[in-house]
């Protein structure tokens, strides 16, 4: 009975992953059409539809991470169940913040916690500077 909840988990997450990119991109192209935006739109035309196609694949990003987190937390939630394994996130951790609360007992709190790692940041610099160079050619 258990795999069976955990397997409509993942078909729910999946349907409404489809449903919700279906009717998002459905109402950007109706809008697209009815402003009348194009490749022929002009240079504010294309800056603008390069705006709004930046937020569309942020929200299908957003939406993606909260289906399929949400599809995953009965797994998560049976794996703890059954085996009573917790590791933790102490490989993200900074090794120095991880021996001082190592030292002071503490294990609980999430001192010195690497949000952003090196290679997130360059690729966040690639990414940037390859929109900016997209843009400046397309202006061009």
């Amino acid at each position: 009975r258990a795999a069976l909840v955990v397997s409509l988990f993942a078909l729910a997450a999946q349907l409404l992953t489809g449903v919700g990119l279906g009717a998002g991109i459905d109402l950007v192209v109706r809008v697209f059409d009815v402003l009348g935006l194009g490749p022929a739109s002009g240079t504010l035309g294309v800056a603008l539809i390069t705006i709004v196609l930046v937020a569309v694949v942020f929200a299908a990003g957003t939406l993606l991470f909260t289906v399929i987190a949400l599809s995953v937390a009965p797994q998560v939630a049976m794996f703890l169940a059954l085996t009573h394994a917790t590791p933790g996130l102490d490989r993200t951790r900074s090794p120095a913040a991880l021996a001082i609360d190592l030292e002071r007992g503490r294990r609980e709190r999430p001192y010195g916690f690497n949000w952003l790692t090196r290679p997130m940041v360059i690729v966040f610099v690639i990414g940037g500077l390859t929109l900016v160079g997209g843009l400046l050619a397309i202006s061009r």
